[in-house]
Formats: C-alpha cells, sequence, structure tokens
C-alpha cells in the first residue's frame, strides 16, 4: 500500500530498528497514513487538513514537529501490536511510550499551547450569539421536557398534567410534588 498525500514522515522514519514486519503489517504505510489521519482529526478543527508549511528556516520546526508526532504514533502503534501477544500484564512500555509522546504534543497542539508556525489556520466562526463556535450544537426546540410531561400524566398524585406549563421547562426544575 503507498502512502498517501497527507502524511509527515516516510516509512524510512519508522522506529523499528532491525525488527522484521510481520507480513499482514506490510511495509508500515498502512500505520503511517492512519497515524497521519489521527493527527488530522485532533488538529482539523484549528488547522485546515491536511497541513502544508511551505519549508523555510521560519517553518522547519513546524515541519519536524509534525514528522516527529507522525513517526512516534505509527511507530508506537506498530510496536504495540508486534508485542500484543507477549504482553499479557501490560503493554510493551516502548511502544506505550512513543504514543504518549505524540498524543501529548497532539493534545498541546489542539489546546493551543504549541502554535504550528507557517500552518494555515482555520477561520473561526461565530454562532448568531457572538460565541465562538467550535462545533455541533444541540438544540432543543421544544418548550418543555417531554419525558417530564409523560411523569406528570402518569403520576397517581397529580390532579391534572403540566405540559408545557412554565414550572415543566425543557431539562429543568422538576414539580415539587
Amino acid at each position: 500500500m503507498p502512502l498517501d498525500a497527507g502524511v509527515y514522515c516516510g516509512l524510512e522514519d519508522l522506529l523499528k530498528g532491525d525488527l522484521e514486519l510481520p507480513r499482514y503489517m506490510g511495509d508500515g504505510s498502512q500505520l503511517v497514513n492512519m497515524a497521519a489521519e489521527d493527527m488530522d482529526s485532533h488538529v482539523g478543527h484549528i488547522y485546515v487538513t491536511p497541513i502544508e508549511v511551505a519549508a523555510t528556516p521560519a517553518n522547519r520546526p513546524t515541519i519536524l514537529m509534525l514528522k516527529r508526532i507522525n513517526r512516534c504514533l505509527a511507530s508506537g502503534r506498530m510496536l504495540l501490536d508486534i508485542a500484543a501477544a507477549a504482553e499479557n500484564t501490560d503493554l510493551h512500555a516502548y511502544g506505550r511510550s512513543l504514543v504518549k509522546e505524540a498524543m501529548d504534543l497532539l493534545e498541546k497542539i489542539a489546546a493551543g499551547e504549541i502554535v504550528l508556525q507557517g500552518a494555515e489556520r482555520i477561520e473561526e466562526v461565530l454562532d448568531p450569539d457572538g460565541e465562538h463556535f467550535t462545533g455541533p450544537k444541540i438544540n432543543n426546540e421544544d418548550n418543555y421536557s417531554l419525558v417530564q410531561s409523560f411523569y406528570d400524566r402518569f403520576n397517581p398524585t397529580m390532579t391534572q398534567p403540566y405540559c408545557g406549563s412554565p414550572i415543566n421547562e425543557a431539562y429543568g426544575g422538576t414539580r415539587d410534588v
């Protein structure tokens, strides 16, 4: 399987030493491709993915960080997969540390602690209230909770149902009995 266009490291960058990859892993390109996709899923709400950075001296740290994350994530998962049969009580320590290192860096990028110099950022979209919009938003269109009205209807101690009453707001104050 060939490497996708949006990967950040090559097959020669995998940290496998002289380890022979099992036949089911092929040449390791699937691991590199999946690691790059995971990277994009973590930072895709901040940066346009795949992240393309011009090769300038100012952008070199960004290019190297993306390569490092891709390499660590793919290599760590490869080692964890290869060692899975032999590890009965714990994960392969080196593989686990590589995956943890990559995930920690991705979390810092996603949190804004690390800024990728030269990467194209996604424009901020504000919702109608002027708030920063970061993804899906739940809109409850009912003016009262259908679940609460069901319980109010079948509560034998109640004299009348309270569907639509001001007390019975959606997911809000339940009636005092």
